[in-house]
């Protein structure tokens, strides 16, 4: 794990990762706002499955990760692997309104300063969630009082739901999403704008917009991630911006670059 200053060049990375690092720099320097427009109806795709094509980097996974800044900025990989076993003794200390069964299995704070991560989040399967007893979701949060944050999440094979928390109180929000990811968006905005690019406008559907806070869903509704009480149980993104725009992406159009968007399309649900 890696906090770089922000006078400090990022460390030389494999060449195995080198292309995934001159694509997120690529990003950066074209950094049109993407475009929001109408697609065809996607096909269903399960919350579990994946397209994504994203390499992964050669380091050691990890799980429970905590990691908290001030003056400087994170930017680093990380593998997580929702399954691995932590002693209690390794865990970091929790914080501030948190319980064991609410531990982050990724957690990134930063103060006056930003955050550029790629996560990839391992397959888990059937056995390991039964015998290992493991949590409905992995958790990943990312927070900076004054900072960008670019979050890119990856996965590959069948995983566990993600509940993703995103927010920076100055500072411009990229978030991308895997190709899997199917569940609900609430992204609260102040001032700047909220954009998507055309793949996932395609297949957003929004329910309101109303005082700055939108709530849509990303994907094929699927009522089986549904408990008995009604409560949701599958993919989840929280987003918040006070002052710097939103903008959301799939993980492989990192490179891929749009016009801006004149008019967002708003799509509603007949319930």
């Amino acid at each position: 794990m890696i906090v770089v200053p922000e006078d400090v060049s990022a460390p030389k990375k494999t060449a195995q990762e080198s292309r995934v690092t001159v694509q997120r720099e690529e990003t950066e320097l074209n950094d049109p706002p993407p475009l929001y427009s109408e697609g065809a109806d996607p096909l269903p795709v399960a919350s579990t499955s994946t397209s994504s094509q994203t390499p992964y980097p050669n380091i050691k996974p990890s799980n429970f990760v905590y990691l908290s800044t001030t003056n400087t900025r994170i930017r680093d990989d990380w593998v997580l692997d929702p399954a691995l076993v932590i002693p209690r003794d390794f865990l970091p200390p929790l914080s501030s309104g948190e319980s064991e069964s609410t531990r982050k299995n990724l957690s990134l704070r930063c103060t006056n300063g930003g955050i550029q991560a790629d996560v990839f989040v391992l397959p888990t399967s059937a056995e390991a969630i039964a015998a290992k007893r493991l949590r409905e979701r992995v958790l990943i949060h990312a927070s900076s009082t004054n900072g960008r944050i670019q979050l890119n999440i990856h996965d590959s094979g069948s995983r566990l739901p993600l509940s993703i928390t995103a927010a920076t109180s100055n500072g411009r929000l990229d978030l991308y999403l895997p190709r899997s990811f199917n569940g609900p968006l609430r992204i609260k905005l102040g001032n700047g704008r909220l954009n998507y690019s055309k793949a996932v406008g395609a297949m957003l559907t929004t329910f309101s917009n109303v005082r700055g806070v939108r709530n849509s869903y990303l994907g094929p509704h699927d009522v089986s991630t549904l408990d008995r009480d009604g409560k949701w149980e599958g993919d989840e993104l929280y987003a918040e911006s006070s002052n710097g725009s939103i903008n959301v992406y799939f993980d492989d159009e990192a490179t891929q670059s749009s016009a801006p968007s004149s008019k967002p399309l708003l799509k509603f649900w007949p319930f």
